[in-house]
């Protein structure tokens, strides 16, 4: 396993060795890949003109288990969902530090785009828990949509 480019006319070309791939994005323009390694507790940030490198490792005393990953508008941040902790993990691309944690009520799913806006739904996959709403658009932050038993979303 591990992170490949694909090059028109080629075969794959193996950029960097991961144990356990989880959750991938590029960034607002496309120049920059990140990944993260599950197997090796590291997120890793792949640009074209300067190779591969680590963006970020986790910390030693919690496991992550990444349920997505995405990029914030104008790429200044760099998210993750992360359902161990229930918390969605917010890194400045910067300076590759963790500039934040959003606390969830809800194990996150998924960290899916609603719309052309870095806007996302973290969950929703059964209709009666409440949607977890992460908006990226600047500073990010969670919106609660709740959910009764027996409502269909």
């Amino acid at each position: 396993s591990g992170l490949y480019v694909w090059n028109s006319g080629q075969g794959p070309d193996l950029v960097s060795p991961m144990e356990e791939t989880a959750a991938a994005t590029f960034n607002e323009d496309g120049s920059r890949l990140y990944a993260v390694d599950s197997g090796l507790q590291r997120i890793v940030e792949f640009d074209a003109a300067s190779g591969t490198s680590d963006f970020a490792l986790f910390p030693e005393d919690a496991r992550v288990d990444a349920a997505g990953l995405a990029v914030s508008a104008g790429s200044r941040y760099l998210l993750l969902a992360d359902r161990a902790s229930r918390i969605v993990r917010v890194y400045e691309t910067g300076s590759h530090t963790l500039a934040a944690t959003l606390p969830l009520d809800v194990e996150p799913s998924r960290l899916e785009r609603l719309s052309s806006e870095a806007v996302f739904v973290v969950n929703g996959s059964r209709a009666d828990e409440w949607l977890v709403i992460l908006d990226a658009r600047e500073t990010p932050r969670t919106y609660f949509v709740p959910a009764s038993a027996g409502e269909q979303l």
